[in-house]
């Protein structure tokens, strides 16, 4: 098992590590380079809250819910929570789904010391990228976009990555080409609150079999986060060159829409009484059926998020892979 959970809302989505690192996040699509890429390697880019003493670490979500808490305990006693999120709910009769993610940093027990280091890379080159401080932000510059990390903490305890003894709630919230005009506390506890109420308001509307109801929710819950909802396409995955076997080469990337392989995502969405899934699926597929109709090719069994022909695929050798399972493909 990948000692990993997954967040997201339908536009991005981020895998946290057990002791509360985000190790994997592409931008601004799912099958975009990565912006953190621990995950395939130490030098990938990370976003991590650390402690010098760690004992250990657990990870949850909120009940019917893809919001993730990380709980660290120290080994001097001392305990904090990580929740992570990427917003998404109903907002002007549309559902809100933000290129952004936010972070809460809370002491539970005692005043432990922690550590908040933001390390993006440009890409698969792996190039650090110089953050920019204003106010209250890190600005990144990357691929010729804007990544901003907003907090409430001093910016130089983030922009130096030095330790500092957690003592209230901390807020992070990172978007792409995004602004925070608001107050970032009182914009995450909204975020959080509403987006919360959402996921739990979705599982209510799931048809639930009798047994294995805990399984089946987190499940659908996962399978939701799978679905990119400005094409209509249904991911196979979202990452790309996990081993089937480590220390081999059977890693490929799964960050595309097999056809086949989405119908059968439907059909567990359809069991579940959601049908949305369904329409937007069918969009995809439509437009995909129509641009083939136009230059008279046959339809392929896997297409790319945007409804293209995915590329021949790229190895990147100066990838270490994940525990040096090698090629990296994308």
């Amino acid at each position: 098992m990948y000692p990993y959970g997954l967040i997201g809302n339908c536009q991005i989505a981020a895998l946290v590590e057990q002791t509360g690192s985000i190790d994997w996040l592409c931008l601004p699509r799912p099958d975009s380079p990565p912006v953190f890429g621990k995950l395939l390697d130490p030098e990938g880019g990370h976003f991590s809250v650390t402690c010098d003493d760690m004992a250990g670490s657990r990870q949850e979500y909120l009940r019917n819910t893809n919001v993730l808490v990380t709980t660290v305990t120290t080994k001097s006693g001392d305990v904090y929570k990580i929740t992570d999120f990427c917003p998404r709910f109903a907002q002007y009769g549309r559902q809100f789904r933000p290129f952004s993610l936010f972070r809460v940093l809370e002491p539970v027990k005692g005043h432990p010391q922690v550590k908040v280091e933001c390390k993006p890379v440009s890409g698969w080159d792996k190039k650090p990228v110089a953050a920019l401080r204003g106010n209250s932000h890190l600005r990144y510059d990357i691929r010729g976009e804007t990544l901003r990390l907003w907090t409430n903490m001093p910016m130089t305890y983030l922009s130096e990555s030095q330790a500092f003894p957690l003592t209230e709630k901390t807020y992070f919230a990172m978007g792409w080409n995004s602004a925070m005009e608001e107050d970032l506390a009182n914009v995450a506890e909204h975020f959080l609150k509403q987006t919360t109420q959402y996921w739990r308001q979705w599982v209510q509307h799931c048809n639930i079999p009798s047994e294995f109801q805990e399984e089946t929710i987190r499940s659908a819950l996962a399978l939701k986060l799978h679905c990119y909802e400005d094409t209509g396409a249904i991911l196979a995955g979202l990452t790309t060159s996990l081993p089937e076997d480590v220390g081999h080469t059977r890693q490929w990337d799964y960050r595309f829409c097999w056809l086949r392989d989405a119908s059968f995502v439907l059909l567990a969405f359809h069991q579940l009484g959601h049908f949305e899934e369904m329409e937007g699926f069918l969009k995809f597929l439509l437009s995909v059926a129509q641009a083939h109709e136009e230059s008279s090719e046959r339809l392929r069994p896997v297409y790319a998020l945007d409804r293209s022909v995915p590329l021949p695929e790229k190895e990147h050798g100066e990838w270490k892979g994940w525990k040096d399972s090698r090629p990296v493909r994308s």
